[in-house]
């Protein structure tokens, strides 16, 4: 289907659901036409201001999913490889800012091929859900009007234009406007009427941040924001925001770190996507545990609080004799893993009994002997795979025996587990 379908197409679908929920929440159901796209609305996801590489990598371990709004700029020559990975991996989905024509062809066919939200759906979702939260709004056509006024008024100036865009910039940012966003419009007709540009496009770029703090809110969505950027809002903004959804990624990537739960970026994309998909739900786990540790309204301070009681306990937990002995058995596995992933999936076909025999730590040794020396047992990237497929779904079991052997507590044998297991992981795939 052409481009300019698409646009006609997605406009005149939202235009007809905006007229049909007048004064209602629209459900995700009846917003987003990819199934995929509702659940990661209304599931678990984190939400940024653009496609940044690295930026979201480092996000994917803590997220099913990160939102990423794309300009027909933000994907390069460079990066395209890597997006589609990430994209055909369902690691991220792109929200387009744009109309579908406004974006490169081999760009545009890959995303239309792929789940992803369009600017209509979002726009549509994005207006309703802060209309549906708010009582006092101010009149989009009347702010308009104002606007144009105000670019009428320095149009003859030798930097008008330069003031025309800003203005229409905040304006589109801020919209749909709320009651306390006249303060802002005020402040920026005051700066035109002053000719203070600079301090204008400073107006421009805090409204950026208060388009993203609104989109996570409508999407109940944690969002990535630099204290700088919201120590610069002004206070009838920052009373309106919702803190809890600003905090929340940035207390996730602190518990990740304090934990050393952080998957290396600068892995091949392919084993970091491999990697993320086998451990993102176990992070995952183990940060909201932590979080919930500390409680439902925790400071920085607590959560740090809670950080050090873990890796205390970890390091008394590694100090223990019985850790010790349990590290050295494990050591056959570790050094062996080829070997016995091949016979536990053996044993998952009945065939290991005519192979090896007993499989005992005993008799395995004894099979480890007959296979190196007839050859049996290669390494391959398949048999490394099933390793850490097989590692995964036993840790759970391991790690309450673990627990229960040690006397420790199930967050600290979960973490110091799942460490090691990553560290392991990603020295192998290096």
């Amino acid at each position: 289907m052409a481009a300019v379908d698409l646009d006609t197409l997605h406009k005149e679908r939202t235009q007809a659901l905006s007229k049909r929920f007048v004064g209602h929440h629209i459900p995700p159901a009846e917003a987003f036409i990819s199934e995929r796209a509702v659940q990661a609305v209304s599931g678990n996801k984190i939400l940024v201001d653009t496609y940044k590489g690295n930026e979201v990598l480092g996000l994917l371990p803590y997220s099913p999913v990160v939102l990423a709004p794309i300009c027909p700029f933000c994907i390069q020559r460079e990066n395209l490889a890597t997006f589609k990975k990430l994209v055909s991996a369902n690691l991220v989905m792109p929200i387009l800012l744009f109309r579908y024509d406004a974006y490169e062809s081999t760009l545009r066919d890959f995303i239309v091929s792929h789940d992803h939200i369009s600017r209509f759906e979002f726009g549509l979702y994005r207006h309703h859900a802060m209309k549906w939260e708010s009582s006092k709004f101010i009149c989009d056509h009347c702010m308009e009007n104002r606007v144009e006024k105000i670019c009428r008024g320095v149009r003859r100036r030798s930097n008008g234009q330069l003031y025309q865009q800003t203005l229409r910039s905040i304006f589109a940012n801020m919209t749909p406007l709320i009651d306390s966003d006249e303060e802002i419009m005020d402040l920026a007709e005051r700066l035109c009427a002053e000719k203070k540009l600079e301090k204008l496009r400073q107006l421009n770029r805090m409204s950026f941040v208060v388009n993203e703090i609104r989109s996570g809110h409508a999407i109940n969505a944690p969002i990535v924001l630099k204290e700088s950027e919201l120590a610069n809002l002004p206070q009838s903004v920052a009373s309106d925001m919702d803190n809890l959804l600003v905090l929340t990624t940035k207390l996730r990537d602190i518990v990740a770190g304090g934990l050393s739960l952080k998957i290396p970026t600068d892995l091949p994309v392919d084993v970091f996507i491999e990697l993320v998909k086998d451990y993102q739900p176990k992070i995952s786990k183990i940060i909201d545990d932590t979080l919930a540790q500390a409680g439902a309204e925790a400071s920085i301070g607590d959560v740090s609080k809670v950080i050090a009681n873990i890796n205390s306990e970890i390091e008394r937990v590694r100090g223990i004799r019985r850790y010790a002995v349990l590290e050295a058995g494990m050591s056959f596995y570790r050094n062996n893993a080829t070997l016995v992933n091949a016979m536990l999936l053996g044993g998952a076909m009945g065939i290991t009994g005519n192979i090896f025999g007993c499989a005992t730590i005993a008799g395995m040794a004894g099979g480890l002997k007959i296979a190196k020396k007839r050859n049996w047992i290669k390494n391959s990237p398949e048999t490394e795979r099933l390793g850490r497929i097989i590692a995964r779904d036993i840790q759970p079991c391991a790690d309450l025996i673990m627990k229960n052997y040690l006397g420790s507590s199930a967050p600290a044998i979960n973490v110091l587990s799942l460490r090691k297991r990553i560290a392991g992981a990603a020295k192998v795939a290096a």
